[in-house]
C-alpha cells in the first residue's frame, strides 16, 4: 500500500503501511508440579508443610518461557527445592514468566502453611522381638538428643522386674533381660512449642 502526502510542491510516499491492529499476546499458563505428588498445586491455593519438610518442584509454562520461583516467609528455596524452616505461620511461593513467544507474562502464588515437624534420634536399640534371658542390649548413647536438641529419656512402660534399665560407666543406657516375659521400653523427648512435636519410640521385647 502506498500513501501520498503533499507538502507544498513535494509529495512524500510511504510504502508498507497497514491500518490493521497487531495481534494481542496470549495469556500464559504456569504449572507447578511437586515431584512425587498426585497433582499439581492450584494457583492461589494452599498446601501444608511440616517443619523440616523438603519438596522439589517442576515448574513449566505453556509459553515455554523459563519459570522463575521466589519464596517469602520461613521457608528456604534452593533451585526448585522448597524447605520449611518453621513449625507455624506460612510462606508464599511465587512463580512467574516474562512475556515472550507470543505470550504475555504470568504470575501465580501458592501459600505454604507451616506445621510442627517430627523429631528423630539415632537410637542404638534393636528392633522389637525375642531376646534371651540374661542378655544385655544397648539402647542409646550418653547425652542422646533429638534433631531438635531435646534430651532423650528411656523408661520401662511394661514389665518392670522382667527387664531393667541401667547406665554404664560411659552413661549409655542399656536394658538387661532379667526373666521371661514381656518388656516394653520407650524413648521420649519433649516437643518444642509451635515447632516440633513430642518424640516417642517404643520397643517390645519378649524375653525367653
Amino acid at each position: 500500500m502506498r500513501v501520498g502526502i503533499v507538502i507544498g510542491a513535494a509529495t512524500l510516499l510511504f510504502s508498507g503501511l497497514s491500518t490493521g491492529t497487531a495481534a494481542a499476546a496470549s495469556p500464559d499458563s504456569i504449572t507447578v508440579d511437586p515431584v512425587g505428588a498426585a497433582a499439581a498445586w492450584t494457583p492461589g491455593g494452599s498446601v501444608t508443610f511440616m517443619n523440616g519438610t523438603s519438596m522439589s518442584l517442576v515448574a513449566t509454562a505453556e509459553s515455554q518461557m523459563p519459570v522463575q520461583l521466589a519464596i517469602a516467609g520461613s521457608c528456604a528455596l534452593s533451585g526448585a527445592r522448597v524447605t520449611a524452616q518453621a513449625g507455624s505461620g506460612s510462606c508464599t511461593l511465587t512463580a512467574l514468566t516474562r512475556p515472550g513467544n507470543g505470550y504475555a507474562g504470568a504470575s501465580n502464588t501458592y501459600r505454604i502453611l507451616l506445621a510442627p515437624g517430627w523429631q528423630t534420634a539415632p537410637l542404638a536399640a534393636p528392633a522389637s522381638g525375642a531376646i534371651a534371658r540374661g542378655k544385655r542390649m544397648k539402647l542409646g548413647r550418653a547425652g542422646l538428643v533429638t534433631t531438635a536438641g531435646q534430651a532423650v529419656e528411656w523408661r520401662v512402660t511394661k514389665g518392670r522386674g522382667v527387664c531393667e534399665l541401667i547406665r554404664s560407666a560411659s552413661e549409655a543406657t542399656w536394658v538387661i533381660a532379667r526373666r521371661s516375659g514381656s518388656c516394653n521400653v520407650r524413648a521420649s523427648a519433649p516437643g518444642v512449642d509451635g515447632q516440633w512435636n513430642a518424640y516417642a519410640v517404643y520397643r517390645i521385647y519378649t524375653i525367653t
